[in-house]
């Protein structure tokens, strides 16, 4: 005997694979007089020439099924299991306990009760069949359809989809609900094209593939179909939002910083890297996270995954190990990448604790929490894996005191997360926002279910609006921007990568089902945030899609698009459209803020990169009539005299959209120097860590960083000024990249270089001294550099020259800088040599002294913080004059 495997249990209906586990689940579900494991559910041919139908087969509770009817017994079967799997049956069988054949083991044996089903040897109770088709006669001629403009009424087309639903499913027209959704009579995408086909030969106009989808009734099509008159014009536009009056519009707010961690690419540089480069990073599941008891389905799958998702540096966040292993890995995830944003943004966390810094975080499915709980800590286990907690953990660890909140829309979570930052931002409520999401795969139960509901690609590609598309790919990965009102954010002179303009987030309300797109929907989502954005969507040259690779629902986002789109737009002007989601797969939860940022890396870099698996477009797509093309490879931003506007779009299984308008970052003209290699002028790097491994690991992005042309003046200063001091530390003296980087390899191999220094700074480490000099050190033109380039220099100086303007000859900034005086002439010490230190005590460099080092007490308070420029004493600014002057030198003056 040779065991070759199982009999097949798959069914398979119009190329959608089926398993009947879950079906049978469905059912069983639906009424409490059915009896739950004891039911089965196969695929039989009516006849040769008919495609496969499904059959459920259930037994009953003796008593409970005389109390109920069994008519609606079966109509909940039938409707439970076209609601849950879209599919309608074609035969409910009900019957009484043990007639179903089982193994000697209790199992259920399908093919065995298919068999009896077919030949008549089933026991039954009670059955249902749907009714044979029937032919719904010629077509109406062209003079019986639609006349011009006068139209069909709505009870007239109600009656016809009637009488064609009824042909079309097999049921009398008295069971045709017309309040109900289609989906509710098991009208899948095949019945549903079928059903538009018929509609537009009756009415003699084209539809659109996806009309059933967005009016998912028969009272709805009929009432839109009338009311339209053919015209397939956007529809449940809010008059708030059609209106050309109020705006809304708000500050625009600045993405100042990023960080993130996608399948390929560790940080924005190597993601921008591998979009331009047109890069599929999905691979095979590595082999510590495949299902060892899985077998057949779902347990060997590809996606896009991260590596050393176990990483995790708990001792840099002050985290013990105990903690940090039982932390959910997206939250050990969103700490390090949190980290990364703010730095990248120039923010040090250390000065921004206590601040009203906002964090919201979308966050959706926890694989890590169901291994978790049970165990006897339990409250550890909670907090450390608990989605809530998510967005709450990034606030305690760098001590914010904004909102701080996670957020589940599914795949939409982390683009609505982006909307309710800038909305925080917007109303005060915070002064800068981290806003995100992250996604990781620990368990391969969710991706086989998702291949069983048949959303899932064959080939593990994502085909967006191709003509091949069958579903996506799942992904995993992290993303966070930091946000602050551009305002602020150019005040501070904190690096802008682009700016959000306005964005807006709905929901589809009751549509063809729960998880069934809604183009009106997404219409009044696009209206609505470039409303908000005071611009016209007709501006707009890209729009990163949610572009699941679903066949209708790319269509129908295709539709929604091109009637926003093409509202002011010149005739033959194209949006380029593309997904992320075909370079990295859907990162759900974080699906959104991957593609955002995508969109603000291709704004600062002016080129839209490629959109993966495009060769075919989808045959329901119109794109010769609508604004829109797939761009399929690597282009510069186009230039039409206008700034760089995009979209970005992420819409959530249940229904809740989400639409954020990005545009190029304002154009900044920053006063430097002439180019520091010309001028031969030596530059501090300075560097730290909290590990030697670690700022090993920084000096080596640093050389990176040089080697990519980064500008050496820019790059110090923001290592000195914009990052946090840790306690091992280096500092490389240089007047070119070169030099740079030749000391921090030299201390990456352990070896002494010129001009690099190292050390240690432990804790409880003095503070810095200020040490101020005497009389007779000043000089002509005394720091007119510093004057020059150093704006916190020139803004106390200034203060100084206007505090004493009422008591000295002549203004302080002319005796100091102006060179017509002569070499010769003396210099105001006590008020020149005053002023220079109080300026001097506040540059922005991140310094802050811990005391100070003079004769006179007025400097040591001045150096501290203690004095104001305006209360300097005229007595010291006359004992200056004096002293300045030939005849008084080497004297004094008394008071």
């Amino acid at each position: 005997m040779f065991v070759t495997g199982r009999l097949k249990d798959l069914i398979i209906i119009r190329g959608r694979n089926y398993y009947p586990e879950d079906i049978e689940a469905a059912a069983q579900d639906s009424h409490s007089a059915l009896l739950r494991g004891r039911g089965a559910a196969f695929s039989v041919t009516p006849s040769s020439d008919d495609a496969e139908q499904l059959v459920v087969v259930q037994e009953v509770d003796r008593e409970r099924i005389r109390e109920a009817d069994v008519g609606a017994v079966i109509a909940a079967i039938r409707t439970a299991i076209t609601e849950r799997h879209e599919i309608a049956p074609h035969a409910v069988v009900l019957a009484e306990p043990l007639r179903i054949p089982t193994t000697s083991s209790g199992k259920i044996r399908r093919n065995a009760c298919r068999q009896r089903f077919l030949d008549g040897s089933l026991e039954v109770f009670a059955e249902w069949h749907a009714p044979a088709p029937r032919d719904p006669g010629p077509a109406p001629s062209p003079v019986e359809q639609w006349p011009a403009r006068t139209g069909r009424s709505t009870a007239e087309i109600a009656a016809w989809l009637i009488s064609r639903f009824a042909q079309e499913l097999g049921l009398p027209a008295t069971e045709i609900d017309t309040s109900v959704p289609f989906a509710h009579y098991g009208l899948d995408s095949v019945r549903a094209i079928r059903l538009t086909s018929a509609l537009e030969t009756w009415l003699g106009c084209e539809l659109s593939p996806t009309v059933t989808y967005e009016h998912p009734t028969i009272d709805l099509l009929s009432k839109y179909m009338a009311a339209q008159q053919c015209s397939d014009a956007p529809t449940d536009i809010p008059a708030a939002v059609a209106e050309d009056g109020a705006t809304g519009i708000a500050e625009p707010i600045a993405v100042i910083g990023i960080g993130c961690r996608f399948p390929g690419a560790d940080g924005p540089a190597a993601f921008w890297q591998l979009l331009r480069d047109g890069v599929d990073a999905v691979t095979e599941t590595p082999p510590d996270r495949r299902d060892p008891d899985a077998s057949g389905n779902g347990g060997t799958r590809r996606g896009g995954f991260l590596e050393q998702i176990d990483r995790f540096d708990a001792n840099f966040f002050g985290i013990s190990p105990h903690e940090a292993g039982r932390m959910d890995p997206r939250q050990r995830l969103l700490l390090e990448v949190a980290w990364e944003a703010l730095e990248d943004a120039g923010q040090v966390p250390e000065r921004l604790a206590g601040s009203r810094t906002g964090v919201f975080i979308g966050i959706s499915a926890n694989d890590y929490g169901s291994l978790q709980h049970g165990g006897p800590a339990l409250i550890e286990a909670y907090t450390g894996s608990a989605s809530s907690i998510a967005a709450n953990r990034l606030s305690y660890a760098f001590d914010f005191r904004g909102p701080s909140m996670a957020i589940d829309t599914a795949c939409s979570s982390s683009l609505v997360a982006v909307h309710q930052a800038c909305r925080s931002l917007y109303d005060g409520e915070s002064t800068m926002a981290l806003a995100g999401g992250v996604n990781v795969i620990l368990s391969p139960a969710i991706g086989a279910k998702l291949e069983q509901a048949g959303m899932m690609a064959a080939d593990a590609r994502c085909k967006a609006f191709d003509a091949r598309a069958d579903g996506y790919v799942q992904g995993e990965g992290a993303g966070i921007v930091v946000l602050k009102p551009l305002s602020r954010a150019l005040a501070d002179a904190d690096p802008v990568y682009a700016v959000i303009r306005g964005s807006a987030v709905n929901h589809d309300g009751r549509t063809n089902g729960l998880t069934a797109p809604s183009r009106g929907s997404q219409e009044a989502v696009l209206a609505d945030a470039y409303r908000r954005a005071g611009l016209s969507p007709g501006v707009v040259q890209y729009v990163e899609t949610h572009g699941t690779a679903t066949f209708l629902g790319d269509a129908i986002e295709a539709a929604a698009l091109g009637a926003i789109l093409a509202r002011g737009r010149m005739p033959d002007s194209r949006c380029l459209i593309g997904s992320v989601k075909t370079n990295i797969g859907h990162l759900e939860a974080a699906a959104g803020v991957a593609g955002l940022i995508k969109v603000v890396l291709a704004l600062r870099h002016q080129a839209i990169p490629p959109s993966l698996n495009f060769a075919e477009p989808n045959p329901h797509i119109p794109f010769d009539t609508l604004p829109l093309r797939v761009g399929q490879t690597l282009v510069p931003w186009p230039e039409d005299g206008r700034r760089a506007v995009a979209g970005v779009s992420s819409f959530g299984l249940g229904g809740t959209n989400a639409h954020v308008v990005v545009t190029e970052a304002p154009q900044v003209r920053v006063a430097r120097a002439e180019d520091d290699a010309a001028q031969g002028r030596a530059e501090l790097l300075p560097l730290s860590a909290r590990s030697p491994e670690a700022l090993a690991e920084l000096a080596l992005r640093y050389e990176t960083a040089l080697a990519a042309g980064a500008p050496l003046a820019d790059l110090c200063h923001t290592a000195g000024a914009r990052r946090g001091h840790y306690d091992y530390r280096l500092a490389a003296v240089g007047d070119s990249a070169a030099e740079l980087s030749a000391a921090l390899a030299a201390y990456r191999k352990g070896t002494s270089h010129l001009g690099l220094s190292t050390g240690r700074c432990r804790a409880g480490r003095p503070g810095v001294v200020f040490v101020f000099s005497g009389r007779g050190s000043q000089w002509s033109g005394m720091g007119h550099r510093l004057f020059s380039e150093e704006p916190a220099f020139r803004e106390a100086l200034g203060a100084c020259d206007v505090a004493l303007q009422a008591h000295m000859q002549e203004p302080l900034l002319t005796q100091l800088f102006d060179g017509s005086a002569g070499r010769g002439r003396g210099l105001p010490a006590p008020p020149s040599l005053r002023s220079s230190r109080y300026r001097l005590g506040w540059l922005r460099c991140g310094v802050r002294g811990g005391g100070t080092r003079s004769r006179a007490r007025p400097r040591k308070r001045c150096g501290g913080g203690g004095l104001r420029c305006g209360r300097l004493d005229p007595r010291r600014c006359r004992t200056g004059d004096l002293w300045g002057r030939p005849w008084l030198r080497g004297g004094g003056a008394s008071r």
